[in-house]
């Protein structure tokens, strides 16, 4: 259970950056600079590759979250069942 946990908190980190900087960030750029060269601009691509850069942090946050929380809330529920076992048996008693 522990390795799921981690798998996806490590997972979530990445997913994050990806989503954050290369799918919103890098991707808005590529698309207002693909619509600069086109010879008929569409205004509506460019708003849409501006709107992908102003939020880009905010939906690598969002993505990233999305993936994180679960992965410390099973990584949090492993861990208490490993201490109520611990204080069932008595095994921190001397």
């Amino acid at each position: 259970m522990k390795v799921i946990s981690i798998f996806l908190i490590i997972a979530g980190i990445f997913i994050g950056l990806y989503m954050g900087l290369w799918w919103a960030l890098v991707g808005g750029v590529l698309l207002i600079i693909e619509q600069i060269r086109a010879e008929q601009v569409q205004v509506l691509q460019v708003a849409y590759g501006v709107f992908r850069i102003f939020f880009a942090g905010l939906i690598g946050y969002l993505s990233a979250i999305l993936v994180v929380f679960p992965g410390m809330a099973l990584y949090d529920k492993s861990n208490r069942v490993k201490e109520r076992n611990i204080c069932r048996t008595g095994a921190n008693k001397i």
